[in-house]
């Protein structure tokens, strides 16, 4: 799933918390369908972006035998100073 925003406020990013998104999740097809899921994934290393940055991503949920799910983030911002690369971060939580 695509995931972006941009940013109200210069500062770092240091985690994606309480991600709410139409979805269909369900752990088997005889159980039914929840439409929302929360999460957290806090990053090793923040992305700094300034205001007005659009910080955009992609989200991963993959099932797991524990009636969860592993989470795989990578998240992309443009530099925050001119004449740098963009900032990527991956982190599997």
């Amino acid at each position: 799933m695509t995931v972006s925003w941009v940013t109200g406020h210069a500062r770092p990013v240091h985690k994606l918390l309480g991600c709410e998104h139409k979805a269909r999740l369900s752990h088997h097809q005889d159980i039914l369908q929840t439409r929302r899921f929360q999460l957290r994934c806090v990053l090793e290393q923040p992305l700094v972006v300034a205001q007005g940055a659009m910080v955009r991503g992609e989200l991963r949920l993959t099932a797991h035998s524990r009636q969860s799910y592993d989470v795989h983030l990578t998240l992309t911002a443009p530099p925050f100073q001119p004449g740098m690369p963009p900032q990527t971060v991956r982190r599997s939580c």
